[in-house]
């Protein structure tokens, strides 16, 4: 079940109407995927394999749309399991922001009473 949710995000200590487009699924918050790249992140998608990269500080990350599970540094890596799969909205590839947060060791807050999350480098 996949709802619209009054979210203030911030990036940085910073908010932008556009890093409002959260969406939740199944009790987790999914964002779109170019959020990352304000916090020095390069993310690329590939529309040939349909795989979405994430890379900051050595760190690699590969995400497939609908799949439970995202690659880690790829072939000397390993898998990460997933509660909830990236997936397309309107044309924007969403992810799961606390999964890919922590995987980038990127900080992430969430604060029930203003219901803000704040992503961090």
């Amino acid at each position: 079940h996949l709802e619209q949710k009054n979210v203030v995000f911030k990036i940085n200590g910073s908010e932008n109407p556009s890093y409002d487009k959260c969406v939740l699924f199944n009790d987790r918050l999914l964002v779109p995927a170019t959020v990352f790249e304000k916090v020095g992140c390069k993310v690329n998608f590939d529309e040939n394999t349909y795989v979405a990269t994430f890379s900051k500080d050595g760190v690699i990350l590969e995400i497939m749309p609908n799949l439970i599970g995202m690659r880690k540094n790829q072939q000397s890596g390993f898998y990460v399991p997933l509660e909830v799969c990236a997936r397309f909205i309107d044309d924007a590839l969403y992810v799961p922001v606390r999964a890919v947060a922590n995987e980038l060791n990127l900080r992430i807050c969430w604060d029930q009473a203003t219901r803000t999350v704040e992503l961090n480098n």
